[in-house]
């Protein structure tokens, strides 16, 4: 999937396990509905293959509950930045991906990229690299505070599969 030369394989044991998880990350407790009132944390990450961001808010039993989830794959030229780039890429994408809940409220901005913090909070724009000077920009129109947390998070291994691994099939085909 993370390369044209690999051919995409989608079956029967494929489907019910993405039904499975997309039934349990859209359930009740898992997904809420968001509250304009309550505090808003977004949290992001950047891998070597792609980028994911996450929107909470604080319930009043102090839990955080999450209100949406996002993630894409980086593209070829993506894959290639800097690694404190992709982190910086993660949080203005992320931003933006949520922008509808964004937009006029202050928001906590979590990662765990330490070295971001500097470039979202106190450094001025002669001093970043033009990319990071761009994604600042696009980071302007919001309003947000910038900290770092250590998150837990389980990492998806992926594996790349070797071409006779793979049954050639068509999509549609019954064999």
């Amino acid at each position: 999937m993370l390369s044209n030369k690999v051919t995409f394989v989608w079956e029967a044991p494929q489907e019910a396990v993405f039904r499975k998880l997309k039934k349990i990350l859209s359930s009740d407790p898992v997904l809420m509905i968001f509250d304009p009132r309550k505090e808003i944390t977004v949290t992001t990450d950047a891998s070597s293959y792609g980028l994911g961001a996450t929107i909470c808010q604080k319930q009043a039993d102090g839990r955080r509950s999450v209100i949406a989830y996002a993630s894409r794959t980086l593209s070829p030229t993506e894959s290639r930045y800097a690694q404190i780039e992709k982190e910086a890429l993660a949080v203005v994408w992320g931003c933006e991906k949520f922008r509808d809940y964004l937009t006029g409220m202050h928001f906590k901005i979590e990662t765990d990229h330490k070295p971001l913090i500097p470039i979202f909070s106190k450094k001025n724009l002669d001093d970043l690299s033009p990319r990071l000077q761009r994604i600042k920009l696009r980071m302007m129109k919001f309003s947000y505070t910038y900290s770092r947390k250590v998150i837990v998070r389980r990492r998806c291994i992926v594996k790349k599969p070797s071409e006779s691994s793979l049954q050639k099939r068509r999509i549609g085909s019954r064999n």
